[in-house]
């Protein structure tokens, strides 16, 4: 009964603390509480730097059971047609409740045996819902990246969904 009453009663926390404080077991609560209470926004917004690699597991494998893709996350999509190879995306950050969103940017295909070779990031890489490669395609996360390595390696790409959006306003 003291280890329920404990997980009952942390179920709010954050998940960095949550790791830190508490025994492993009670995260299933905590992640059980994002899905009745996230409203399909599963960790959008609560995923919190920094993780272990175990939390981290969780929430990943937690996404792809809810079919959401997270803000930072690394997406492998791969097109129902295709028989082999994937490509590598990430997430976008941008304003919500847009249309379209997700907004997800290929950055890499990956061949059969799974090694990635960077592809040239331009205005075709940026997709998102209605564009046939979105839909057409399975969506499985694969990483959920620190606030810190999205910085570095993604922001600046950012700006595309600006222009993605005047394009599909065209349209």
């Amino acid at each position: 009964m003291q280890t329920l009453a404990l997980a009952v009663k942390t179920h709010h926390t954050d998940l960095a603390r949550c790791e830190k404080n508490l025994p492993f077991k009670n995260l299933p609560l905590i992640l059980a509480e994002f899905v009745i209470e996230g409203d399909g926004q599963v960790i959008d917004g609560r995923y919190f730097d920094p993780v272990g690699d175990r939390v981290k597991d969780l929430l990943i494998c937690l996404c792809n059971l809810e079919q959401t893709v997270p803000r930072l996350a690394v997406v492998r999509l791969k097109n129902r047609d295709r028989s082999s190879g994937s490509e590598l995306a990430v997430r976008l950050r941008c304003e919500r409740n847009t249309d379209f969103e997700p907004y997800l940017l290929r950055f890499a295909q990956v061949d059969a045996r799974g090694r990635p070779k960077p592809i040239p990031l331009e205005y075709r890489c940026l997709i998102g819902r209605g564009h046939p490669d979105y839909e057409g395609g399975e969506r499985v996360v694969v990483d959920l990246l620190s606030e810190k390595v999205y910085a570095r390696l993604f922001k600046d790409y950012e700006g595309l969904v600006a222009v993605y959006q005047r394009f599909l306003s065209k349209a």
